[in-house]
């Protein structure tokens, strides 16, 4: 809040815009992420600037959008990064961003050009997260980190919290602020199309705040191979082929997914119902062609469906997404 507030909003008001209790302010308090989400966008809209007032000059709303429909046509994460980080740089003086590769690592560093307006680091983490998180939401699974560096002292107040945002070994007091990646992850290729973009800007920033930041768990590999393998029509391999590509037998791949407590066919319907939220958003194609792409042979089959996966129907949850956009 302290860059609203350094910008004249009354903070009081943005709380109930958001609709958050004064106590997720308190310096020990801690409030959920739908808060904090709802609370940053009520930021976002309040001063049009996607920097919440943390820089000299704002970024207007929309900016981080351009930029990410730019970067998703790359062909692997670090271009897309490197991409990103040159499009800030052309437009910004205030935060300075550069991508490097020394050894076997590629190191992504931040600076901020005024610290005295975030003075408390808040907007600098708040945008490590971001990028680190997007860059895994890219390719489908998140990015391991190899350090994070920070040109700062080590937090008291929020230690927990902050190893939860950079599961890595810390160093502090250093000149730069920056984290380092394998390079080897960086050359994962971008899995995500401009559908699943939408619906990652619909729901920002809760949805990078809520993205885990290290899943090695076969149920995320699976997701990502199978992801990687449909076209339009989404048509899924057989176990057996899953099971080859990991390099173990079915009965193995079966009892590490029980030990997950998941299952092949628990995977497929999570995608499908993931397909089935992009395209709504798309808000264009009728509920029996967004059926008939899932393998739904009666629209009747895909709503009974879709109503077990969130609670309502397809026609409903459109129009609730249709009216949050506008009102956002």
């Amino acid at each position: 809040m302290r860059g609203a507030q350094s910008k004249g909003v009354d903070v009081q008001r943005l709380l109930d815009l958001a609709d958050v209790p004064a106590s997720v302010l308190d310096p020990f308090g801690r409030g959920s992420a739908q808060q904090m989400a709802s609370l940053v966008r009520c930021i976002w809209k309040e001063l049009d600037d996607e920097f919440m007032g943390f820089t000299q000059t704002r970024i207007k709303r929309g900016v981080f959008e351009m930029m990410a429909r730019l970067v998703l046509h790359c062909t692997c994460i670090e271009e897309m990064l490197r991409l990103g980080v040159r499009f800030y740089n052309l437009i910004t003086d205030d935060i300075i961003m550069g991508v490097e590769h020394v050894s076997n690592e590629v190191i992504f560093r931040v600076d901020m050009t005024r610290k005295d307006l975030d003075p408390a680091h808040y907007f600098l983490e708040f945008w490590l997260v971001i990028w680190h998180r997007f860059l895994g939401w890219a390719s489908g699974s998140p990015v391991p980190l190899n350090w994070a560096a920070f040109a700062y002292e080590s937090p008291t107040d929020y230690l927990e919290e902050f190893k939860y945002l950079f599961p890595c070994r810390h160093v502090f007091n250093v000149k730069h602020t920056c984290i380092s990646f394998p390079i080897e992850s960086l050359r994962l290729p971008i899995i995500r199309n401009v559908y699943e973009l939408e619906e990652l800007l619909a729901f920002a920033p809760l949805n990078f705040m809520t993205m885990p930041n290290q899943d090695q768990s076969y149920t995320r590999k699976i997701r990502a191979f199978l992801v990687s393998q449909y076209g339009e029509e989404m048509q899924f391999p057989a176990f057996g082929l899953v099971a080859d590509h990991l390099h173990m037998t079915e009965q193995t791949l079966r009892r590490r997914l029980r030990d997950e407590s998941s299952s092949y066919r628990g995977i497929k319907e999570n995608i499908r119902r993931d397909s089935a939220l992009r395209k709504l958003l798309r808000g264009n194609a009728s509920i029996g062609d967004i059926a008939m792409s899932l393998g739904y042979s009666e629209t009747r089959a895909f709503t009974r469906a879709f109503r077990q996966w969130t609670g309502t129907s397809p026609v409903r949850y459109r129009h609730q997404i249709l009216r949050a956009s506008e009102s956002s």
